[in-house]
């Protein structure tokens, strides 16, 4: 005897809990998920600056073996300090095209000028007003000077007599 089958019936109670299980597995795993990504895209990072601050070093460890050399120092020394070796003559070449406004020096020899402390400065504006010449075509139109003389004080109003 063959069973019949009954075709399995998905009623809307079915998929709301589907779609509620869905949805819980999703929330459930969208956080560590994003911490993941987020950690990786940090050592990725960090590698990078590991790598570059390695890059720099092997620079700097080229640079400092080059001045174990002594030709490297010395020419270091040429260069920079203008050091001259014993026996060996300098020569200084200069270009015909250089005026003497591009020289490097300067031969005006201007003594510098004086310069006082902030504090005498400071003291020379309280201690000093500055002298400035009159001018006679302001005429003032209210003469501003201070009584030498106290003010006599105001005298009361008499009352009346009853």
């Amino acid at each position: 005897m063959k069973k019949k089958r009954g075709r399995f019936k998905v009623g809307t109670l079915e998929l709301m809990v589907v779609a509620f299980v869905l949805i819980v597995f999703l929330v459930t795993i969208t956080v560590p998920l994003r911490n993941y990504f987020e950690q990786r895209n940090e050592i990725r990072a960090v590698n990078a600056a590991i790598a570059q601050k390695q890059r720099h070093k092997e620079e700097l460890l080229g640079e400092l073996e080059r001045y174990k050399s002594k030709a490297y120092l010395d020419e270091q020394a040429r260069n920079r300090l203008g050091v001259i070796a014993p026996g060996e003559v300098a020569f200084r070449i200069m270009d015909p095209s250089m005026t003497k406004d591009d020289a490097l020096t300067s031969t005006d020899h201007k003594t510098p000028e004086k310069v006082s402390p902030w504090y005498d400065t400071l003291w020379g504006s309280v201690a000093v007003p500055p002298q400035s010449a009159p001018d006679d075509s302001i005429e003032p139109t209210t003469e501003l000077k201070l009584p030498i003389e106290p003010p006599e004080p105001p005298v009361p109003p008499q009352e009346p007599l009853p």
